[in-house]
């Protein structure tokens, strides 16, 4: 099953952001997920490619939880 439209947004940001040239994002992608485009990713594969971009400087908020308003519910802090 490959991934959803904010999960390949996230990845181009990251690629922009890491200013990374096609044909470094192209290795990249096939050096850790094994893909020549990142619409063949599967969720195992983003995960992959994103700890990857992470390691090389990229800053994601993607895998923050957002809780929102919730009346009633356990805060972040207690969740953790």
């Amino acid at each position: 099953m490959s991934i959803c439209k904010s999960q390949l947004s996230v990845i181009h940001i990251a690629k922009a952001k890491l200013k990374m040239t096609d044909d470094d994002y192209r290795d990249l992608l096939w050096g850790v997920a094994g893909v020549e485009s990142s619409k063949e990713l599967d969720s195992s594969g983003f995960e992959a490619v994103m700890d990857r971009f992470l390691e090389l400087g990229f800053k994601s908020t993607y895998r923050k939880r957002q809780y929102g308003e919730r009346p009633g519910m356990a805060t972040p802090k207690q969740v953790k």
